[in-house]
């Protein structure tokens, strides 16, 4: 745990990393919900561009960057971080926060809506699935039990091997390249230096749980209930969060908000943000009541 970033104890006594960011004074709260694997630097562009009007909150899901491991692994999915996402606006006091989602944050904010759909004044996706993103990855059919041998033995047979090799695969002087190459991202090398950097450090065991997680789960009954102002943003050439589930959201969420980034990957919130940062303000611009306690 980083000392020096505010951090507070969730519903299982976990102790999670937390930022503030932009205008403390303003009562518009933006919470943004990081990807798997994932920490606040893909949202460096959104959070300058937000930064005068709303306060923004950014956290570090559980067992990624600053933030530790539960005690019982059980407790790394889906659930347990929306639970954590409460937690962390009952922490901050906050009543009805915005909350945006990028990639494995993305079924995250819809569970998080399942469970407590009064504490949100509205939804952003961006570049995520609302179900298992890896059932058509790289538009290969891939049955959930093949994804659950790969990360389960990934993760629980050979955690110390899972992790040499992963951080030593992030220390390549070529693995932007091969990003690239395999059309992971289409952002810059010095734009997604902060992702390489946390691969290199990561409990990657604790990320194949979550990964595991985010296969098994669903929010696909969650989307026409959703009662409040929701945009969803795709990215054309997303090989990771298929394109056929943003388009799912789009049809089945009442009164959504849609945008597809032509020519946009995985990583459109980095490599659009002419697209996408315009798109997020005007849509937070236009909602009207705003509740914060505290």
């Amino acid at each position: 745990m980083n000392t020096n970033r505010p951090s507070f104890e969730t519903w299982d006594g976990t102790r999670l990393s937390y930022e503030v960011w932009g205008n403390n004074r303003s009562e518009k709260t933006v919470v943004l919900v990081n990807g798997l694997m994932c920490t606040e630097s893909y949202w460096k562009m959104l959070i300058r561009d937000l930064s005068e009007d709303y306060r923004i909150i950014t956290w570090d899901l559980r067992g990624h960057q600053f933030s530790e491991c539960p005690a019982d692994p059980a407790n790394v999915d889906v659930e347990s971080s929306a639970r954590d996402l409460m937690s962390l606006i009952d922490h901050l006091k906050i009543e009805r926060p915005a909350l945006i989602g990028f990639s494995l944050g993305v079924q995250i904010i819809f569970e998080f809506y399942k469970l407590y759909p009064s504490r949100a004044v509205a939804l952003i996706a961006v570049t995520g699935p609302y179900e298992n993103p890896l059932s058509t990855f790289y538009g290969l059919p891939i049955p959930i039990f093949v994804w659950e041998f790969i990360l389960g033995n990934l993760a629980n047979k050979a955690p110390n091997f899972t992790n040499r090799v992963w951080h030593a695969a992030f220390r390549l002087p070529i693995v932007h390249t091969v990003g690239r190459a395999i059309r992971a991202t289409r952002a810059s090398a010095d734009l997604m230096n902060g992702f390489y950097e946390h691969q290199r450090m990561i409990d990657t065991a604790n990320g194949m749980r979550m990964a595991l997680a985010a296969v098994k789960h669903s929010a696909r009954s969650v989307l026409p209930t959703i009662n409040i102002p929701t945009l969803v943003i795709g990215g054309e050439k997303d090989t990771f969060s298929p394109v056929k589930l943003s388009y799912t959201m789009r049809d089945e969420i009442p009164n959504v908000e849609f945008i597809m980034v032509k020519e946009g990957t995985h990583t459109t919130i980095l490599e659009k943000p002419d697209i996408v940062n315009p798109a997020i303000c005007d849509f937070l611009a236009k909602i009207e009541t705003w509740e914060q306690a505290g």
